[in-house]
């Protein structure tokens, strides 16, 4: 038989009282039993608290309204309510007496058949009045909204059902701790008349004092795991009992922080009919309410509520940074540090009939806040990068990346990556009209990331890149110290592509079974040589004695193959004519004078992973102006670097995880991969941090132009070019397809 454990208090079973059980929540656990005050006494698993000991705001519906209508319900406590009537605060609460609850009861009742019938004399004045908000063009346009709440009470019963239907679900909950804010935070709610008292809250130095002996080790910030709670037991904490003073005000301030305004925050996916629903009843007399939308701001709406006895409330979905709707901006910042389009993203706000920003506003935050932002944030990465690697010798990959192919690529792009940790240590893009023509954009690139790290005195010892001829002048002419490697990928893939040419060809098919010896023999080469330019030379000759079944006598340094026996296959005949193709491709001047310069270590396969993140925050496909695409460049860099050395993901008995793909590549053939762990987006909340402060500390996107200023930026490729006449454009314009002139001259 349950009895209340509070003190003083005699309620049982059969007093009409309901009794809850100590929650589970480790805070509000310590609360209640904080309350309680009972000296070295801790509740067991079946110990209660009865409904005389809270206020009616901390159940999720309130008794008295439940009462009042007629309606009985079990009573279901906040998450976060806290017991604040005992014998030693304030007395017990007197029950209403039976006739004022009648009174009362019939108020509401007359009420609401006095509403129906001032909304049946309106309908005969407009029969078209809308029940939903219609959002207008025009931000300034009010556009109004009967709430009819009280037009269907005829009989008492269907008052009664309808109120049901208008209470709050049952199960939903709301996290948060009883504190009085600062009214500082109290923000962007204009209230015109006098509400209820609020339910007293317990000041945050009372928190922590009845709070000395609790602990936070084990409180966590993901939702509420148990939707189904109701205040039951908890089980005993036996953990450090030092810090809780500390505890509890850091989570107030991590809840709290920023005046509502926390990028931190969950937004929710609100259909206007159930936003209404929370605006049904005027919050000072409950009475039927008109809903004006005020405003529609971007992704934000203001909405005023009116009752017919003249009280008004205004409220709005959003809290403002400066005079901006913080869900602009927000939106704005996860659209751009995700890498998504604009254009598609608005236009999926459209076909969901959800207000959003427009693409001038993105555009605005982007280039006044955003693109600053993305700048400063790889400075900043960028210079911790460089302070990590003062006084080593690195080892550098490096490679390009154009926005088109050819000779019609507007922007190029040259990436130095340390090869020792895939981390990437500059990057540098390169406009068309900067240099002679676009094959020229790589060396500039390459140029001036290398003016950047050796202006920050760092030692590097190779580069290791493609076979790009411009990029080998460079390197001898202006880097003779750093010594410069080849990537073993791209020469191979070179050398396949050429065998495969000639495996096409009727009389020259029995090379196409050599295609994959030869493209290991090309890594073996360079693997085993320990950067022996001769060597390495002498090996990859070896191949043309080795492809007629000859592993001696090679001559020079390498006299003879160092296989095993192998087994018999299909071995080209000696001066046949795929054997006499092979060796020209094999013993080719260009290819002899760069194979000795093999990599014999570090390859560029992080750069081509690299570009395939390149790809996805700006693809080839989508033009950007110059200081938008060095950000979506930034952006990769970034992502790149928190994500490259990712470990390889586990099983739940602990076991390495594997794929498998079948790439084009490979013709289909199964390529066995590491599936790495989750991938982390931790520089988000940096560039989203940084936004908001510049959004700050620069207003006004006048203000803000000074950031924009900030990087020197080329001048347009048609600037060089005489702006023509529009006019005179439409006026000279000739259509090859002209319908009517192909008519006309047949006539």
């Amino acid at each position: 038989m349950p009895y209340c454990c509070a003190v003083g208090c005699t309620n049982g079973e059969g007093s009409g009282s309901s009794f809850f059980r100590f929650p589970k929540d480790k805070i509000v656990h310590r609360l209640w039993v904080a309350r309680v005050k009972r000296k070295n006494w801790v509740p067991t698993k079946t110990t209660v608290l009865c409904s005389d000991h809270f206020q009616g705001s901390d159940y999720e519906t309130d008794p008295a309204v439940l009462k009042s209508v007629g309606v009985k319900r079990q009573l279901r406590l906040k998450k976060d309510a806290v017991p604040s009537i005992f014998v030693y605060t304030e007395t017990k609460a007197k029950k209403t007496r039976g006739a004022l609850e009648k009174r009362h009861k019939k108020q509401l009742l007359d009420e609401s058949f006095a509403a129906y019938e001032d909304e049946e004399a309106s309908e005969t004045d407009s029969e078209h009045e809308s029940t939903e908000p219609v959002a207008s063009s025009s931000q300034n346009t009010e556009t109004c909204v009967t709430v009819s709440t009280q037009t269907t009470f005829y009989t008492a019963d269907k008052c009664v059902q309808t109120l049901k239907s208008q209470l709050p679900k049952p199960r939903t909950y709301s996290r948060g701790i009883q504190v009085e804010l600062p009214k500082a935070q109290m923000t962007d709610v204009s209230v015109t008349c006098n509400f209820p008292d609020a339910p007293p809250s317990l000041p945050k130095q009372t928190v922590e004092e009845e709070l000395e002996e609790s602990d936070q080790d084990d409180i966590e910030d993901d939702p509420i795991k148990d939707p189904d709670y109701t205040g039951i037991d908890v089980e005993d904490d036996e953990d450090d009992e030092d810090n809780i003073e500390d505890d509890v005000a850091e989570k107030i301030d991590r809840e709290l922080k920023d005046e509502g305004a926390s990028p931190e925050q969950h937004k929710f996916l609100v259909f206007s009919s159930c936003l209404l629903t929370l605006m049904l009843r005027c919050f000072t007399c409950l009475a039927g309410c008109r809903v004006i939308i005020r405003r529609l701001f971007g992704s934000c709406v203001v909405l005023e509520q009116r009752c017919r006895h003249g009280h008004t409330f205004t409220w709005s979905s959003q809290p403002y940074l400066g005079t901006m709707p913080a869900g602009n901006m927000l939106l704005s910042t996860s659209i751009f540090f995700s890498g998504s389009s604009a254009v598609r993203t608005i236009n999926m706000f459209r076909h969901l009939r959800m207000p959003a920003i427009s693409i001038a506003t993105f555009n605005k935050v982007q280039k006044s806040y955003m693109v600053p932002a993305t700048r400063h944030v790889w400075h900043a990465e960028q210079d911790e990068l460089i302070e990590q690697r003062q006084g080593l010798g690195l080892r550098l990959g490096g490679d390009a990346r154009c926005c088109s192919p050819g000779h019609t690529a507007k922007y190029g792009s040259y990436t130095l990556m340390d090869l020792s940790d895939s981390k990437v240590l500059d990057m540098q893009l390169v406009q068309s009209n900067e240099v002679k023509n676009s094959v020229a954009m790589e060396v500039e690139g390459l140029d001036r990331a290398f003016t950047v790290l050796q202006g920050k005195s760092l030692t590097i010892q190779t580069l290791t890149t493609d076979r790009h001829i411009g990029v080998k002048s460079y390197m001898k002419k202006q880097q003779p110290g750093i010594t410069h490697w080849f990537d073993v990928w791209h020469l191979a893939k070179g050398v396949k592509k050429k065998i495969r040419a000639k495996g096409q060809r009727k009389d020259c098919q029995p090379l196409n079974e050599w295609v994959k010896s030869i493209n290991n023999h090309v890594y073996w080469c360079a693997a085993s040589s320990h950067g022996d330019e001769a060597q390495v030379r002498a090996k990859w000759e070896s191949i043309t004695r080795h492809v007629v079944n000859k592993h001696d006598g090679h001559g020079g340094i390498y006299p003879e193959c160092e296989h095993d026996e192998l087994d018999e296959r299909n071995w080209l005949k000696e001066g046949s004519k795929p054997h006499k193709e092979l060796e020209l491709i094999v013993k080719s001047r260009y290819l002899l004078n760069d194979i000795g310069k093999l990599s014999p270590a570090e390859q560029t396969s992080s750069l081509e992973a690299y570009h395939k993140v390149v790809i996805f925050f700006a693809p080839k496909s989508v033009h950007f102006p110059f200081a938008t695409m060095e950000a979506r460049l930034l952006l990769a860099a970034l992502h790149f670097n928190e994500n490259a050395q990712r470990a390889q993901a586990v099983t739940k008995q602990g076991e390495l995880q594997w794929g498998v793909s079948h790439p084009k590549a490979r013709q289909g053939a199964p390529v066995l991969k590491a599936v790495k762990g989750p991938i982390k987006f931790g520089y988000v909340q940096n560039l989203v941090t940084k936004t908001l402060e510049l959004r700050s500390q620069f207003p006004s996107y006048r203000k803000a132009t000074v950031l924009a200023e900030e990087r020197r930026v080329p001048p347009p490729i048609a600037s060089k070019y005489e702006k023509p006449n529009k006019q005179e454009l439409i006026d000279s314009h000739r259509s090859r397809f002209n319908v009517a002139t192909s008519v006309t001259s047949l006539e």
